[in-house]
């Protein structure tokens, strides 16, 4: 994950000051918050692992219109429902 998380740390131009956060003595805030997103994309079906440590997006993911957070909210899949 750490290619995934780097690239995604590198597109947002996050600062140092938010990428060494620790969330637990394994990991940092924003990885923990990166997998947590990857969990519920994943559970909506819009992106998948095929095999360990590799993501792609899927048909219905690469057609997802944009939603806020607020519309994210209420998707059933982003709330654990399904």
């Amino acid at each position: 994950m750490w290619d995934i998380n780097q690239t995604v740390i590198k597109q947002m131009q996050l600062p140092n000051k938010i990428t060494r956060q620790l969330h637990d003595s394994l990991q940092t805030k924003v990885e923990w918050e990166l997998g947590w997103a990857r969990t519920i994309l994943k559970r909506c079906d819009l992106i998948d692992n095929p095999q360990r440590c590799a993501w792609e997006l899927t048909a219905a993911g690469y057609n997802q219109q944009w939603l806020t957070a607020a519309e994210w909210k209420t998707l059933p899949c982003a709330r654990g429902g399904e």
